[in-house]
């Protein structure tokens, strides 16, 4: 099971190049369940992209609003939201 918040890896525009190395982005589906969180202010990955690669990999797209990148930089602090979609995943 996994939770992603993905940057667009093929993008130059959305991502450095340091993490272009992880291009092409795969986009079959995923043998497990997979949510794919997506925020509409993601510099990394547009909110349309998000949902391709959610398609692509037969994933559920949680659409969070306007978080911008959800990482350890983001102001969500603990972030119930992501416990409660962890959670989900491993079926609680």
């Amino acid at each position: 099971a996994g939770v992603t918040a993905s940057a667009d890896v093929d993008s130059e525009m959305h991502t450095p190049d340091e993490v272009r190395c992880f291009s092409p982005l795969p986009l079959s589906p995923l043998p497990f369940p997979t949510i794919v969180v997506a925020s509409r202010t993601d510099p990394y990955v547009r909110f349309a992209r998000a949902q391709e690669m959610a398609s692509g990999w037969g994933a559920r797209l949680v659409d969070v609003g306007r978080l911008g990148h959800i990482n350890a930089d983001t102001d969500v602090r603990d972030w119930p939201k992501g416990h409660e979609l962890l959670e989900e995943l491993l079926g609680r």
